[in-house]
């Protein structure tokens, strides 16, 4: 059994794809670009949130354009992150079963650190989770500062900690940590990507992520 477990957040432990295509529609709306389909908005939505922008904007967008609009996506997801967002079904109990069994549990994600808390604490039971832990002062995931610190403050060596998430920068992340990576299915990106980016095991449920967590 892992003496930790590390969850992402979007795509892993919450199902946000509402919300951030919401987001996203409302924000090429105001400036009169056209929609993007939901594979689009799929096929960009791991990478950070300026990458995202980047992605769903019209191919030529001057580059000295970019901040100003990622500024202007973030202040209208501001509003609206928390209007559909939800656990994914059986995390919850999981995260509680994880927690009696006495493995210490936190949220590493690339979210803005105070969305990132807030959310959690709204569609999580209060205290279930021993450190969230959103971007802040720290490179962001695939560097793996977040996570060694995370590990640190949990009292736990890194080759005792699993990192569960649903992209390739969570794959990455976990290896260059020495955490074992472990991916989900339910989340926005293709198995493919996450074996192609060094999956130990794929779960396609929370009953499946449990045993690997507990083996």
């Amino acid at each position: 059994m892992y003496k930790a477990a590390l969850f992402d957040l979007d795509g892993t432990l919450a199902d946000t794809f509402g919300d951030i295509a919401a987001s996203v529609k409302r924000f090429l709306a105001e400036l009169g670009y056209p929609a993007r389909t939901k594979e689009e908005v799929l096929s960009a939505i791991s990478f950070g949130r300026r990458d995202f922008i980047l992605r769903s904007l019209p191919e030529g967008t001057p580059a000295e354009e970019i901040d100003r609009y990622v500024r202007r996506y973030t202040e209208i997801y501001q509003k609206h992150f928390m209007d559909t967002t939800l656990p994914y079904p059986g995390l919850p109990e999981l995260i509680a079963r994880l927690k009696a069994a006495g493995m210490k549990v936190a949220v590493v994600t690339n979210k803005a650190h105070v969305n990132a808390v807030q959310m959690v604490t709204t569609i999580y039971p209060d205290g279930l989770f021993d450190r969230i832990r959103g971007l802040s002062d720290l490179p962001a995931k695939p560097d793996p500062a977040v996570a060694l610190e995370t590990a640190e403050i949990l009292g736990v060596s890194p080759a005792d900690c699993a990192f569960i998430g649903d992209s390739e920068l969570d794959m990455l992340t976990a290896k260059n940590a020495g955490m074992t990576p472990i991916g989900v299915s339910w989340g926005y990106r293709p198995v493919s990507a996450l074996w192609e980016t060094g999956a130990s095991a794929i779960a396609h449920s929370a009953d499946e992520l449990e045993a690997l967590l507990l083996k």
